[in-house]
């Protein structure tokens, strides 16, 4: 009697174990959703796919510009001051959307300059769903934005140089200072 007792509570402690076991491999190949932490109705209901959209636009126009650099041939510095003659303007511009349109100086390398600041939108913000609820751009980090909108190039001319200043031991003026906290941009 003694003997069926502990055989019936093995048993009984095995289909216990196996069943724990199904359920925990069960729990682990379902993720939760990751951490969103704005209230509902702040983050756009299509950020993930306009963000998917503007990642296309923006991998697309770096590949035609890496297309268009090795296209090129090396422009020819003549004078003093050097000027950069026969294809100068052209590597300066190559050299501007290369920089502009390059995913790997972000964090995540998920995010280029252009993600939030695209031409065809005067250089601001190409989502308009964006624009119209959360109005700051999620960064590299796709749940964090910063405090404002995506500030358009057009107005960098009215920034003064950026410079440091040795007696307050700090920058001053400068038009990407901003960008160096990766939770912005």
């Amino acid at each position: 009697m003694r003997l069926k007792s502990i055989a019936l509570g093995a048993i009984v402690c095995l289909v216990a174990l196996s069943v724990a076991l199904v359920t925990h491999g069960q729990q682990a190949t379902t993720m939760p959703p990751p951490y969103d932490p704005y209230p509902t109705g702040i983050l756009p209901t299509n950020l993930n796919s306009e963000l998917a959209r503007v990642e296309r636009e923006v991998d697309f126009i770096e590949a035609e510009a890496i297309r268009q650099w090795h296209a090129l041939t090396p422009p020819v510095p003549t004078g003093n001051p050097p000027i950069l003659k026969g294809t100068g303007v052209a590597s300066v511009e190559i050299l501007g959307k290369l920089m502009n349109y390059d995913k790997s100086i972000s964090p995540f390398e998920n995010t280029a300059c252009s993600s939030c600041h695209m031409p065809y939108t005067a250089f601001s913000g190409p989502i308009p769903s964006v624009n119209l609820t959360m109005v700051a751009y999620p960064g590299t980090d796709r749940y964090r934005a910063g405090k404002r909108t995506a500030q358009r190039y057009t107005y960098s001319n009215n920034f003064p140089p950026l410079q440091y200043n040795a007696t307050q031991g700090a920058f001053f003026g400068g038009n990407f200072l901003i960008h160096a906290r990766p939770d912005i941009c």
